[in-house]
């Protein structure tokens, strides 16, 4: 197990793009154990940072997301970057 940092944009609502810092757990990708992946890794996210207007970008705002946008915040790094 690897821990990474991947800088994002992750749209919001209104399609506006918000940067986002994610730091994430890489494992090896094994499907039987039900952790999610891409085929090559998956990811399992344990913190989410914002630097936008209004955020302290050293709080981890990962308690702001359900798990459905857990899941598109993985996505995009798995399409960006494996």
């Amino acid at each position: 197990m690897n821990s990474a940092t991947f800088h994002i944009d992750l749209p919001n609502w209104q399609q506006h793009n918000v940067p986002l810092k994610v730091v994430a757990e890489v494992h090896p990708c094994e499907p039987d154990v039900g952790i999610m992946g891409n085929g090559k890794v998956s990811l399992c996210i344990v913190a989410v940072y914002c630097s936008e207007d209004g955020y302290d970008p050293e709080e981890n705002i990962i308690h702001c997301f359900d798990q459905e946008r857990i899941d598109d915040i993985a996505h995009i790094i798995y399409e960006s970057n494996y």
